[in-house]
């Protein structure tokens, strides 16, 4: 038995940030099967996440131990050194580790725009909220494709005929429905916020459309980027939480000059 073609196997990136690249944004071929459920998982995660960074606001607005910028810095750097060396399998405490990094986050952030940028305590919190209601509000679009999908698919079969489930996922879902939906999610919202916080308005349509904008421009930027990794079998939502922020300015870099890249290994 001879060796195996190299044709009869995956090819693998020579670089770990060849998924940065201009190829991989103006990539809209379907999603592959789980590849769309992936993608929502990290969104939800991300609203985790950015609901333990808006605690750390709030408690920075609170508590002048938290306003040190440097000493938070110190501490996510730690947490994510701990999270990186942390086995996969212990879930419970790299989730804890990413909570904690992304807490500290929020005191550093908040500090930095009160201090350097003259923004009030109130103002960074209502931006912090939106952003964290943003992921779920994003994924709602998939959420009803798929439940309308499954019963769709359960009305036309019968007995005990099994329900081939769909393998494919127009990407646009996400990248021109999530919008949407996030702005109309956080429009609905805002009574509800009213009645919370006793305020006139929580968030204005400015800032709503700041944020629905912003988000939008984010998660179409690490959507594409995350299909290509979810396709490298990269499944690690917990470790792409982190790898958020760098992945952002890293792409600032890796994209432009994969315009002037002929193949992978010159990336």
């Amino acid at each position: 038995m001879g060796p195996r073609k190299s044709e009869d196997v995956e090819s693998r990136p020579s670089s770990n940030f060849v998924h940065l690249s201009y190829k991989s944004l103006i990539d809209f071929e379907n999603l592959r099967k789980t590849e769309d459920s992936h993608f929502q998982g990290v969104l939800k995660m991300f609203s985790n996440y950015m609901l333990a960074a808006t605690i750390g606001s709030y408690i920075t607005a609170k508590s002048p131990l938290f306003q040190d910028r440097f000493g938070s810095i110190v501490v996510v750097a730690v947490l994510v050194v701990i999270l990186a060396n942390t086995p996969t399998m212990n879930k419970t405490q790299r989730t804890a580790e990413g909570a904690g990094a992304y807490f500290f986050s929020g005191c550093c952030i908040t500090t930095i725009l009160w201090w350097n940028f003259n923004m009030s305590f109130w103002v960074i919190l209502r931006y912090f909220t939106g952003v964290a209601l943003s992921g779920y509000l994003y994924s709602v679009p998939f959420f009803l494709l798929r439940v309308w999908t499954s019963s769709s698919s359960s009305s036309s079969s019968s007995g005990n005929q099994r329900i081939r489930q769909k393998t494919d996922t127009n990407r646009m879902i996400f990248f021109l429905a999530g919008p949407i939906a996030n702005y109309l999610g956080l429009w609905a919202l805002e009574p509800i916020f009213k009645l919370i916080f006793g305020v006139s308005y929580f968030l204005t349509p400015e800032m709503r459309m700041q944020i629905t904008v912003g988000c939008a421009i984010w998660f179409f930027l690490h959507g594409q980027f995350n299909f290509v990794k979810c396709r490298l079998y990269d499944r690690d939502i917990l470790w792409q939480m982190i790898q958020l922020i760098p992945e952002t300015f890293l792409s600032l870099y890796f994209v432009p000059k994969s315009l002037f890249v002929n193949n992978e290994e010159d990336y």
